[in-house]
């Protein structure tokens, strides 16, 4: 999409937006500076009722554009007290708000047009490692464009060796290499039949990698007005993924049940102890008194025997 101011270039649909210059030479207020001002930005259309952006700050002046046509819009400011613009009329003061604001010939608007050009496909940080047999996702596509759009994913493979080139190389221009579209999953068949083995579904983006080598994604974005954009991602898939085995930290982490354990095992063996030793003890206590009152007893009757 383009303005007619400059053919300066500006995108539209969901996501897409026209963001406003400083307004620095245009707004000032006596109690407080540019950068503590709040702004609201009232916008409207041809085809479209009117719309708003409020509550923004000075460096996020912006408002959505959806489709395409000429737009108008006025910015109201309100400091960082809370008072709002006002302008004068019939000798009164009134408060700008978002009823009048459109009235209000003091507060000049802005117009400029807007083209469809089509949707854009904006570019997505990728892992750029896969593995065999482990499932990869490619990141999802930022598209821009008017809502109601279509979009298709395909998935390939690079056919031949590719052991001596660089992801950066393939990715840059993937037209100069031979590539084999790899099938979407078919429920229908069985699981080792034809691509099946990749489980390629287009709906996640997600695949099973079977061999070693570069894979491809592309999409192509179709909007309402039969325009079109297109856009691809690459990964590097390597053999199987090592599993390193790092160190635990499972005593670190489970101290006091280690102690818990330790002094149940030292009350398990005291309970042992006493139920071994303690029934000996007894009985060498009674065999001890018993020998006492027999040597007792024989001292008494030898003393009796003496009288």
């Amino acid at each position: 999409a383009s303005r007619n101011d400059e053919g300066k270039s500006i995108q539209i649909g969901t996501g897409a937006y026209y963001y406003l210059p400083s307004l620095r030479s245009l707004i000032s207020d006596a109690d407080c500076g540019y950068t503590e001002l709040t702004f609201d930005v009232y916008y409207k259309n041809q085809t479209t009722e009117s719309g708003s952006a409020t509550g923004l700050s000075y460096n996020e002046l912006k408002f959505e554009i959806a489709t395409a046509g000429k737009y108008e819009f006025k910015v109201v400011a309100k400091n960082k007290f809370g008072n709002v613009m006002q302008y004068e009329k019939d000798g009164k003061t009134y408060n700008v708000t978002s009823s009048n604001v459109w009235d209000v010939e003091e507060i000049p608007s802005f117009t400029f047009d807007v083209y469809n050009n089509g949707p854009s496909i904006e570019e997505s940080e990728i892992n750029d490692l896969g593995y065999i047999d482990v499932t990869f996702t490619f990141p999802a596509f930022e598209i821009v464009g008017l809502s109601g759009y279509s979009s298709e994913y395909k998935l390939f493979r690079l056919d031949g060796d590719s052991s001596s080139l660089t992801l950066d190389e393939v990715n840059s221009d993937p037209s100069k290499y031979t590539w084999k579209e790899i099938e979407e999953y078919d429920s229908d068949k069985e699981e080792d039949e034809g691509d099946n083995v990749y489980e390629w579904r287009p709906s996640s983006r997600s695949f099973i990698p079977q061999e070693k080598g570069f894979y491809m994604i592309t999409v192509k974005v179709v909007d309402s007005d039969r325009m079109s954009a297109e856009s691809h991602q690459v990964v590097n898939v390597t053999s199987e993924v090592d599993t390193v085995h790092g160190e635990t930290y499972w005593l670190r982490d489970n101290v006091l049940s280690v102690v818990f354990m330790a002094i149940g095992g030292l009350c398990l063996i005291g309970i042992i102890v006493l139920l071994v030793i303690k029934p000996k003890e007894e009985s060498e206590v009674v065999s001890v008194k018993k020998a006492r009152k027999e040597e007792l007893k024989e001292k008494r009757e030898n003393r009796n025997k003496k009288q």
